[in-house]
Formats: C-alpha cells, sequence, structure tokens
C-alpha cells in the first residue's frame, strides 16, 4: 500500500525582529532604576546629616557604545567621610584671632562602614581649647561607594532580564 503524505512535517520557525530601539529604551530605563537605587541608597546614608548633599544625576544615554547612568557627587565631608583622610595636623583658621583650636573631644560617627544606613551622631564630651596644633588620627574609610555599587549589582541584572523580556518579541 502507498502513502501519498507523510507523518512528518517540517516547519520553519522565522523569530519576529527585535525593535532595537524598545530594547535600547527599556535597557535604558532599567539603568535608569538602578540609578534611582543609588539614590535611595545616598539618601539613606545622609538622613542625619546636618547638610544636604548636591548629586549630579544623570539619566541613562550612549557613550563609545555603552548606556551609561550616574549619580555622582563633590561633596567634600561626604567624598572624606567615603574614603576617609590619613593622620593629619589641625591647625587654627586664619581669621582667629587668638590661634586656638576648640573641638569637642568625643566624636561618634553617624554611619558605619560599608553598611547603608545613618544613625544619630556627631560630636559630645568636654570642650577643650589647644593653642597647640593637635594631631588628628584621622577619619577611616566610610566605604559608601563599595557598599552602594554591592548593592546595586544585585539589581542590576535583575533589572536589565526584566527589560530584555518585555521588550523582546
Amino acid at each position: 500500500m502507498a502513502t501519498t503524505g507523510s507523518l512528518f512535517s517540517v516547519n520553519t520557525i522565522k523569530p519576529k525582529p527585535a525593535d532595537v530601539n524598545k530594547v535600547k529604551q527599556a535597557l535604558f530605563d532599567a539603568l535608569n532604576d538602578a540609578n534611582k537605587q543609588i539614590q535611595a541608597d545616598d539618601a539613606k546614608i545622609t538622613q542625619s546629616w546636618k547638610h544636604t548633599v548636591a548629586y549630579d544625576v544623570k539619566s541613562a544615554y550612549m557613550r563609545g557604545g555603552d548606556g551609561v547612568a550616574s549619580t555622582e557627587t563633590d561633596d567634600i565631608p561626604y567624598c572624606v567621610a567615603d574614603s576617609g583622610t590619613g593622620a593629619h595636623q589641625i591647625v587654627p583658621k586664619a581669621s582667629n584671632k587668638h590661634k586656638t583650636i576648640r573641638y569637642q573631644k568625643d566624636f561618634t560617627p553617624k554611619t558605619q562602614k560599608r553598611r547603608i544606613g545613618s544613625n544619630a551622631g556627631g560630636k559630645t564630651g568636654d570642650w577643650v581649647v589647644r593653642a597647640s596644633v593637635p594631631n588628628h588620627p584621622g577619619v577611616a574609610a566610610r566605604e559608601f561607594s563599595i557598599a552602594i555599587k554591592e548593592d546595586v549589582d544585585k539589581v542590576l541584572p535583575k533589572l536589565v532580564q526584566a527589560a530584555l523580556k518585555t521588550s523582546m518579541p
């Protein structure tokens, strides 16, 4: 008996081409969401500070073939706390006619090393007035930037994966 048909058939599947602009926009949205995470982390770090830290926030853009978004600051107290300082001498301000230095002897940091958050802290204790130039032991680096990067490194792959999933056909 002859068969006129086949038991098997092969169909080729042709994927729909991805809309490059839609994928690019979805990836930019993921970068901007990661940037918002950086800003939220920074807000937690500086919440108990007396001054406001100014940030330069750049939404996602292309730079040399890479998608980039950034949150940056050159705020001196933030940078000093993040990077720390070595031991150094403290000298009176030029405008100080008495040429003395006055400070409270105890200090509790508001932030902790590689921890996103902020507590009460600051200067406490008796006031010290010195005519000599004291040696400051330095400020231990709190390494906020490392903690924030580690936090965003956990979130960004999920954001990118979700962006690709929603933007690809």
